[in-house]
């Protein structure tokens, strides 16, 4: 049973006194501890699944990098392991600093006989030829797969069983996933359908992704850090809405071999890669809003930096749509809050903020939504993020658009900058600029008249006549007044 699996794993052929660490289900504090546990002057300590922590926790490598470099930890021999795409350079050069001969390796794609004596070794059967796997692979231009050697085998093991190989990454991951939770112990009473398990294992991919935390346990637990399944909702699948979830259900999913060790007799996915399978779109379909309301799921929510298959990106873009209307000021402030310039060059929410944007304005003739829209499309502005399709007020409805503007004007810092950076106003707005001003609150007007001076740097003769008749009292009359200047006849500026 997973709540009888062992704390910690040794490596095969390593010393006694080495212990692996895998990062990525611990919260920070659990890390702390472990780490402190293990910093036994002579140790040597294997951390592994540290770009799966980041992703959870972007401040990691910063907090690792003074962990590593106390005097207890100098005296450990540390193996660090951590996707390429995901290493943190600061964080090798303080290493390099502190441990006299601190060496980076980088895994490379196996060879073409490396290749073969990997996956004959892995499918084990007479009938699996990896010579001629290999052609097949190579002849539809899928070497690039040698530098993954799990998914090559994965791969490898579909061509043996299928007779051909997958049309995609997601087929190939689907397939391994399917004979990962078919393999348990025979003895033990039948288990779920093949179709039953896959749903629940998806759902238990959402929760992992969506939870701060990638670990589950079929016992309680008295921290944050791991998923309780006696707490995982009991509401029906909706391919089988009579049938209420048991938390027998998930131990059988979780007894399968697609999970092991985790911290503390809990259990983890075998690989990130089968949690992101798990989180295509199809999973928000299942789980928000009717198993996970908006208030948890703003909680827990963690966008990811990196996603191979691209499922957790798609689920992130279609997340929008799926928001109950009356939770949209909710999520919209919550993303308010975390889109800056760090989320933005990270690309961490992908496609998240312009679907949700374009589902505001939708409703924005409610004061509230409008002025939450305002807030996060203001946000957008200041963290520099780039749009790459056309704003959604763009022909939308006009009155919408300018009280957008308005409420924009109202909040933040440079309104007027962030007002142009949205194209919310334009020349044809002047008119009406000009006539609602002395009526809207003083907290916009400054803003609106600084628009108004930018869109006038070439005014028409109507246009003109009508600015240099403004009162005094007028809020646009002081930043216009520009265009009242008295220019003597005989100026250079009046020659022919």
């Amino acid at each position: 049973m997973p709540g009888s699996r062992p704390r910690s794993r040794r490596w095969p052929g390593s010393r006694p006194d080495a212990v692996q660490i895998n990062a990525a289900p611990l919260t920070r504090d659990r890390l702390e501890q472990r780490i402190a546990g293990a910093c036994v002057p002579g140790a040597a300590v294997y951390l592994d699944g540290l770009d799966q922590a980041a992703s959870v926790d972007p401040m990691l490598f910063q907090w690792l990098e003074d962990a590593l470099t106390t005097p207890s930890a100098r005296q450990v021999r540390w193996r660090l392991a951590c996707r390429s795409a995901a290493w943190d350079a600061p964080l090798a050069e303080a290493l390099r600093r502190t441990f006299p001969g601190f060496a980076e390796w980088s895994l490379l794609p196996l060879d073409r006989e490396a290749a073969r004596a990997a996956v004959e070794r892995a499918i084990a059967s007479p009938g699996f030829d990896g010579t001629e796997f290999l052609r097949a692979l190579t002849s539809a231009r899928l070497g690039r797969l040698s530098a993954c050697v799990g998914q090559l085998i994965d791969v490898a093991g579909y061509w043996h069983n299928q007779g051909e190989l997958p049309r995609n990454a997601v087929a190939a991951t689907e397939y391994e996933i399917i004979r990962l939770l078919k393999e348990r112990d025979r003895r033990r009473r039948r288990p779920l359908p093949a179709d039953r398990a896959m749903r629940l294992a998806k759902r238990l991919g959402a929760y992992t992704m969506f939870g701060g935390t990638q670990a589950l346990t079929v016992a309680p637990v008295g921290d944050n850090a791991t998923i309780a399944v006696d707490d995982l909702p009991s509401e029906p699948d909706p391919a089988e809405p009579n049938r209420p979830v048991d938390p027998g259900d998930y131990r059988e999913v979780l007894d399968s071999v697609l999970f092991t060790a985790g911290p503390s007799g809990s259990v983890v996915f075998q690989h990130q890669r089968y949690v992101e399978y798990e989180v295509l779109a199809a999973i928000i379909d299942a789980v928000y809003p009717d198993l996970l309301g908006t208030q948890d799921l703003v909680r827990i929510l963690r966008p990811h930096k990196t996603t191979p298959i691209g499922g957790y990106h798609k689920t992130l873009r279609n997340l929008a749509g799926h928001i109950p209307e009356a939770d949209l000021v909710l999520f919209a402030r919550w993303l308010a809050d975390r889109t800056t310039r760090e989320n933005v060059d990270e690309d961490r929410f992908g496609e998240l903020h312009t679907s949700v944007v374009q589902r505001l304005f939708e409703h924005a003739d409610d004061d509230v939504v409008r002025d939450a829209l305002a807030r996060l499309a203001a946000a957008g502005v200041k963290a520099g993020r780039r749009h790459h399709n056309a704003f959604p007020w763009a022909g939308g409805p006009v009155d919408r658009r300018r009280a957008l503007a308005i409420a924009v004007a109202s909040s933040g810092t440079d309104p007027w900058y962030t007002i142009f950076a949205l194209a919310l106003l334009t020349v044809d707005d002047i008119d009406w600029l000009l006539d609602v001003l002395p009526s809207l609150p003083p907290e916009a007007t400054g803003a609106l008249s600084t628009c108004i001076a930018q869109l006038v740097r070439e005014p028409s003769t109507r246009i003109a006549d009508r600015i240099l008749t403004l009162p005094p009292s007028h809020p646009a009359y002081t930043a216009t007044n520009y265009l009242r200047g008295q220019v003597a006849v005989d100026s250079e500026a009046m020659a022919p």
